[in-house]
């Protein structure tokens, strides 16, 4: 587990990358909770139907109390998961990208140097390198990760952060784009203390990209532009979606009016 503490324009921000298994509390320890103006959470509503259900993980357990202690709000502003609608946009795209070819380049010469010369068909070929490209890009760090003896996961996080910025992907690059987006253009405006809003994050340790996007908001409007303007990735009302948790045990929803 780590906390990058890191400044913008706006804010301070005090993003705390740990796992989804242990508490992210100990993150926060040499934080002043009380000073803090709201607090971002990894999820959306469709995995989080209610604030028992986020209180219920180990990583936000100790949360709950936090929050009735020193009476910050929590806020949900992650796309989760891919809409149905989408899904096999997102096959497209994979199929399509440079990348991808290249490794089907590849592994077809590859496959004609060998010895086995039983053919293979197109389809079958781009479905192993797909599912071996995918393996590498989502679960390598993390295995890292878990064999890492010491938990001194800032070896991971700096890996992740330069793997999602340059080659960047739905499943951290796009979602730490509209994370940032969304805290830095939505939240932070409605939280003015004064001087610069105080900002806890707490998401998974490969999720450091968030603070490069925060830094460089051309990153994450870069990334943005990519996958939502470009490709069709993610409709407005998913996209602008902004859920608050309330002391009260409630959830508020509300439109950023962001994503046009």
């Amino acid at each position: 587990m780590a906390l990058r503490t890191f400044e913008t324009d706006t804010a301070q921000y005090y993003l705390g990358l740990g796992q989804h298994d242990r508490s992210s509390a100990p993150i926060f320890e040499d934080v002043d909770l009380k000073k803090l103006d709201f607090l971002v959470l990894e999820g959306d509503g469709s995995i989080f139907r209610s604030p028992s259900d986020i209180f219920a993980l180990p990583q936000y357990a100790e949360f709950e109390k936090l929050q009735q202690q020193f009476h910050f709000p929590i806020y949900l502003v992650d796309l989760g998961t891919l809409p149905e609608t989408n899904s096999g946009r997102v096959l497209t795209i994979l199929s399509e990208s440079p990348v991808y070819m290249l490794g089907t380049h590849l592994l077809s010469k590859s496959i004609k140097r060998g010895k086995d010369k039983t053919k293979m068909s197109r389809r079958e070929l781009f479905r192993r390198v797909g599912q071996g490209m995918v393996g590498t890009a989502l679960f390598s760090p993390g295995l890292e990760f878990m064999n890492s003896s010491k938990g001194d996961i800032t070896p991971i996080t700096e890996m992740s952060n330069l793997r999602t910025n340059v080659l960047p992907t739905y499943f951290l690059s796009f979602r730490d784009a509209v994370t940032a987006k969304k805290i830095s253009e939505y939240l932070v405006p409605r939280h003015p203390n004064g001087s610069k809003a105080q900002v806890g994050i707490i998401y998974g340790a490969m999720h450091s990209g968030i603070e490069t996007k925060l830094r460089h908001p051309w990153i994450a409007d870069a990334t943005i532009g990519l996958y939502h303007d470009l490709l069709g990735i993610g409709d407005n009302d998913f996209l602008n979606q902004v859920i608050k948790v309330a002391e009260t045990g409630s959830m508020v929803y509300h439109d950023s009016g962001l994503f046009k």
